[in-house]
């Protein structure tokens, strides 16, 4: 499922990173975000040092960092999660089932919304230390994108300053 979620198919694992670099690029990556925002999360597992609930309730699960997977796995320093029942068999749930309805024993999660404004600013910053969708894909098409960005949208902008 790993492996799958980094390709782009759909699975119900949530992929984090423990950078919160990587998790800036990836909030600003897109040229047009819905309501003007950006939007990075930060979730903390286990807050008051143990998890409890209920028998048959959805919990949040996490799985990794150490998993076997695609190399972008390490690059994009990727931890996952997974939300999950068990009655008699193995449900999935949406993460919002246990994170809405929040119990003290469970997790944790913040939501830091930034102004998309800061596009430029913040991808800059990131591409000044290779923080860029090459060196987190290491594929053709990265390449050709942070080329892209590098050629057009950072002299352009460069430009204007």
């Amino acid at each position: 499922m790993v492996y799958l979620r980094h390709h782009g198919f759909p699975s119900p694992l949530l992929d984090w990173s423990r950078s919160p670099y990587v998790a800036a690029f990836f909030a600003f990556r897109d040229l047009q975000p819905e309501g003007g925002k950006r939007s990075i999360y930060a979730f903390c597992e286990m807050p008051e040092g143990h998890k409890g609930g209920v028998v048959g309730e959805p919990q949040i699960r996490s799985i990794g960092p150490y998993v076997r997977s695609d190399p972008r796995h390490f690059r994009q320093q990727s931890d996952y999660t997974i939300c999950a029942s068990f009655d008699h068999s193995w449900r999935f749930h949406s993460h919002e089932d246990v994170l809405v309805h929040r119990r003290p024993e469970q997790d944790f999660l913040w939501k830091f919304d930034l102004p998309s404004t800061e596009r430029i600013k913040v991808l800059r910053l990131l591409n000044d230390y290779n923080l860029n969708a090459f060196s987190l894909f290491d594929s053709e098409e990265t390449l050709l994108e942070t080329m892209w960005f590098r050629e057009h949208i950072l002299k352009v902008a460069a430009g204007r300053a």
